[in-house]
């Protein structure tokens, strides 16, 4: 039997410091925020953290968290289950998403879309319909990740560059561990993995991946795939 739980030594979940904002519940059961507003509307002034942590989200009709237009934001420990995509940042940059669990949302565990410079670390992404982990974007780290049994790919690099994979465990997904489409200059590294696809990528750093026992290919690397570093790959 595979263990999912989260890696012994993932990263710590650290609070930060006030001054903070945490985000309200809407009347949905989910959690928004928007820019520099609440939803419902609050002021918020310059400078502060936004922090959304230890919170139970459930059978949400939109998002279990949405955060739109906001940096510096972090989500940690909370449980999303039955959302749309369960957590979802948009527009955003230098966040931190660590420590969560999210399960049975309708989309995507956790999406990251035009967001960049965020880390998302140790966090158990299980039984979503779409990816586990969507990203659109660049600069983002992933590490540490355990996403199994989703409907389609553990992790999805859609058009990002600079993007870090390194430390995830991927297995038991409907299509590929970890898919590559137009992303450039990706590192991926030591991860334990149930088969890549790199489709119209250059300059990705492959290596040090356990990657056996899929039900297609390993590894699959399309045409329009250029100057790729893959090596030191095992089953």
């Amino acid at each position: 039997m595979r263990d999912d739980r989260v890696p012994d030594d993932a990263d710590p979940i650290e609070r930060p410091a006030a001054p903070s904002w945490l985000l309200p519940l809407l009347g949905d059961g989910g959690l928004s925020g928007l820019g520099g507003l609440f939803t419902p509307a609050e002021s918020v002034p310059d400078g502060p953290s936004v922090i959304v942590a230890d919170n139970r989200i459930t059978e949400n009709r939109y998002e279990g968290v949405f955060i739109r237009g906001q940096n510096v934001t972090r989500i940690l420990g909370d449980v999303v289950s039955g959302a749309t995509d369960g957590i979802h940042l948009v527009n955003a940059s230098g966040g931190t998403v660590i420590g969560n669990t999210v399960s049975g949302s309708t989309d995507d565990g956790i999406a990251l879309s035009s967001t960049w410079a965020t880390n998302v670390s140790a966090n158990r992404l299980t039984g979503n319909a779409d990816d586990g982990n969507y990203v659109f974007g660049s600069g983002n780290v992933l590490t540490n990740n355990t996403l199994t049994r989703n409907g389609d790919d553990g992790v999805d690099l859609d058009s990002g560059v600079d993007n870090r994979l390194v430390s995830n465990v991927a297995h038991d997904n409907v299509d590929d561990g970890v898919f590559l489409r137009e992303s450039d200059r990706n590192v991926l590294r030591d991860n334990g993995d149930d088969g890549f696809d790199i489709k119209a990528s250059t300059g990705n750093a492959v290596y040090n991946n356990t990657v056996c026992r899929n039900a297609n290919r390993d590894m699959q690397v399309r045409l329009g795939v250029e100057g790729n570093d893959v090596r030191d790959n095992t089953c």
